[in-house]
C-alpha cells in the first residue's frame, strides 16, 4: 500500500445477469488485469466483489455521494496497520502478553506501545475524514 493513486482502466464490460461484469488493466503493468462484478443492493448504492477472490469476502459496498466527487484517502503510513472495522486497544491481559513478548525478542516496550498509539490516531482520524 502507498500513498499513490493510480487509476486502471476498463479495458471490457458486459451485462450479464442483471450485473456489470468489467475488467481493469494496471497502466504500469497490461498483464495485471481484475475482473469485478457490480450490482445495485439499494437506491443509491452498489456492491462490487473482484472475481477471484474467495466467496467469504464481502462484496465492497458504494453508496452515491451528492455534490463533488469525493477523494481518495492518500494519507497511508508504511508500517502502520489500518482496519476497516472499529479499533478497540487490548485488554489488560493481551497488554501484558504483548509486552512479555516484545521484552522477550528485545524490542522496547514504551517504543512499541507509542507506534501503536499512533496507529490507532491515524485510523482514528482517516475514519474522521482529517
Amino acid at each position: 500500500m502507498s500513498r499513490e493513486v493510480v487509476t486502471e482502466r476498463i479495458s471490457r464490460a458486459e451485462v450479464r445477469d442483471g450485473r456489470l461484469h468489467f475488467t481493469t488493466v494496471n497502466p504500469r503493468d497490461a498483464s495485471d488485469i481484475t475482473d469485478y462484478e457490480m450490482w445495485r443492493d439499494e437506491e443509491q448504492g452498489a456492491r462490487i466483489s473482484i472475481s477471484d477472490v474467495p466467496a467469504g469476502f464481502e462484496p465492497m459496498r458504494f453508496t452515491r455521494a451528492a455534490g463533488a466527487a469525493p477523494a481518495v484517502f492518500a494519507g497511508w503510513e508504511p508500517g502502520c496497520s489500518y482496519q476497516t472495522r472499529d479499533v478497540k486497544a487490548p485488554s489488560a491481559e493481551m497488554q501484558q502478553i504483548s509486552d512479555a513478548l516484545r521484552r522477550e525478542l528485545g524490542v522496547p516496550v514504551l517504543a512499541a506501545q507509542a507506534a501503536q498509539q499512533r496507529d490507532w490516531a491515524k485510523q482514528f482520524q482517516s475514519k474522521e475524514g482529517k
